[in-house]
């Protein structure tokens, strides 16, 4: 209704000022609309210019013969001689919509032609204006998310109105907040936790989590903690300073940067990009809410997280494994570790130092692991988000239409395989130091190679046990656990969605199985290597120390793990969906 009010207001001017208007408003026998220098985004620039049939054949009246339409449009680009891949009427109706999504410096390129109508001088021109309206796009949704997060993603309506205004009066932005947006900002810790993920907030949590290992290795060091050793038994000395003990250190400067990461790489395209391309083909768009409120839903989950963290990860490990004891000068039943040392060697380090270094590792250990389970949760919330959306999707028997789904699938749960096999990775290193702590080995390394040469030459391990229990051995278990729970359920949720996929192709097919049928099998089958690996990694989780040889056994599961974590970030699908020429190969193949 709009686009035909707009057209029958530009006819009725045209033909009001015919004498000076129609030369300058056709080109190449189609209508042009000349470049403004406007200050609109992409989104309000295309929507005016495709309402007024910029680039469209004129009528008899010399006017345009009507807005652009998806359809048009993109038949329109596909018949430009020097586009031979052409352009997914999909990928048009998305400049259509009212979204953050813009539009990419290939898709520019032809879009000017249209709206330069093959004039060379007027197309540099609107290409020009076209690439300056898309940064004004990109520059307002940043600033949209920034503001987002402060206020609180139930504020997000009254946002979108301020970076409406901002050009016109920024200062309005900056308004002081009323009583209920505040209460939105105090407890919109879901809305913080995602933008912690996205844009370049990523690398400032990573440069944030080595800085603090940075500092955890001088404490050690200022203190003379990170090479020493005690006498559990006569005649043993046993190393356990920061040096030798990885668990402080590997999953901080590796495992868990890793997680955050791949974490920050998933939301991020199927925020941007796979969300609403797969809310575009859906039956009935507005039945899907929009992010935004999809995340609100798990707001409590992200508290509950936090709450762990910091309550355990943090307090309660710190109190009972390494205060408590400190304060009595007693480790008791615990093992002795860097942090213990003052216990059995006073001349290294007091008890007031050894509190307040224990107090800062446990704090660090509670932010890491806060990155950690929250990205899994916003794994987790992608993963019931495409579920959801994926159920409303009508692909009948159009094959490209499943088969990016199917891609779109597997690199969900790709993403969330590599985050549970960095997150065991981290948990095993815990487990190992805290097993080793527990026998009269001098170093966990030559406990490490006694332990397989011992299997080389078929005899015992040489090591005894103390009759002592880790402190580590709670956390590490929840480290171990949590990942692996969301792999698996993530996993079948989406095998779900898979599966009505091939359904609905063996009922278009008669039963016969099609390109659908045999990319499905295929990633089955990858599916179940991967629960495999993590499976033999659980295993060797509770398996340290429990047999002669396990290093052996350790060592080389844990070298197929980022073997097949690395063939997994080969597959990896980039942000764009690949091209329907590339699909139909599959499909003839």
């Amino acid at each position: 209704m709009l686009l035909c009010r707009t057209h029958e207001k530009l006819r009725k001017t045209t033909k009001k000022h015919a004498n000076w208007t129609c030369e300058a408003l056709i080109k190449n026998g189609k209508f042009f609309v000349e470049p403004r220098q406007s200050t609109d985004n992409f989104k309000v620039l295309f929507g005016r210019l495709a309402a007024q049939g910029a680039g469209r054949p004129v009528d008899r009246h010399e006017v345009a013969d009507g807005p652009w339409t998806p359809e048009t449009l993109a038949d329109a680009i596909t018949a430009i001689d020097s586009n031979n891949a052409g352009i997914d009427v999909r990928t048009v109706q998305v400049w259509f919509q009212a979204n953050d999504n813009g539009i990419s410096d290939k898709n520019i390129r032809w879009l000017a032609r249209i709206f330069g109508c093959n004039d060379p001088v007027e197309t540099s021109r609107w290409q020009s204006e076209l690439k300056a309206s898309k940064e004004r796009l990109t520059a307002e949704r940043r600033k949209r998310r920034r503001i987002t997060a402060e206020l609180g993603r139930e504020a997000d309506d009254r946002v979108h109105h301020q970076i409406t205004r901002a050009n016109e009066s920024p200062d309005e932005i900056e308004a002081p907040l009323d009583q209920h947006e505040s209460e939105h900002r105090r407890v919109s810790l879901a809305a913080r936790a995602e933008s912690m993920f996205l844009d370049g907030a990523p690398f400032g949590m990573v440069v944030t989590m080595w800085a603090g290992v940075a500092v955890l290795l001088y404490i050690g060091y200022l203190l003379g903690a990170h090479e020493v050793t005690y006498s559990p038994v006569q005649n043993v000395e046993k190393q356990v300073g920061l040096f030798w003990s990885p668990n402080w250190l590997l999953d901080k400067l590796v495992w868990l940067p890793l997680i955050v990461f791949t974490v920050s790489t998933l939301v991020t395209s199927w925020k941007e990009q796979w969300r609403p391309l797969m809310v575009a083909e859906s039956s009935d768009p507005t039945q899907s809410c929009n992010w935004s409120e999809k995340l609100a839903v798990y707001s409590s989950s992200f508290v509950g997280i936090t709450l762990v963290c910091f309550c355990i990860v943090f307090l309660l490990q710190w109190y009972g494994s390494y205060l408590k004891p400190l304060m009595q000068n007693d480790a008791g039943s615990r093992v002795i570790d860097w942090l213990l040392i003052s216990i059995e060697r006073p001349d290294v380090m007091s008890a007031n130092q050894g509190m307040a270094a224990s107090m800062y590792a446990n704090l660090l250990s509670g932010i890491a692991y806060w990155y950690c389970f929250s990205g899994l949760m916003l794994l987790y919330i992608v993963s019931m988000d495409f579920k959801e959306i994926s159920g409303r999707v009508s692909v009948g028997q159009n094959t490209i239409k499943s088969l990016e789904i199917l891609q779109i699938a597997d690199a969900i749960v790709s993403g969330i395989f590599r985050c549970a096999v960095f997150a065991l990775l981290a948990s095993i290193g815990i487990k190992l130091v805290a097993v080793y702590l527990m026998t009269d080995s001098e170093n966990i390394v030559r406990w490490l190679i006694l332990d397989a040469s011992a299997l080389m030459n078929g005899h015992d391990g040489s090591w005894t046990w103390f009759d002592k229990n880790p402190s580590a051995s709670i956390t590490s278990f929840f480290v171990m656990f949590i990942p692996v729970f969301v792999f698996f359920l993530c996993a079948s949720q989406i095998r779900g969605s898979v599966r009505s996929l091939l359904i609905a192709e063996q009922a278009g097919n008669r039963g016969s199985i099609g390109p659908v049928g045999a990319a499905t099998k295929k990633m089955m089958i990858n599916w179940l290597s991967r629960a495999s690996v993590i499976l033999l990694l659980v295993v060797n989780f509770w398996l340290i120390g429990r047999f002669t040889g396990f290093s052996v056994l350790l060592l080389s599961s844990c070298c197929l793990a980022v073997f097949c974590v690395a063939a997994s970030q080969g597959s990896h699908p980039s942000t764009d969906i690949p091209r329907n020429e590339e699909l139909l190969g599959v499909q003839g193949k």
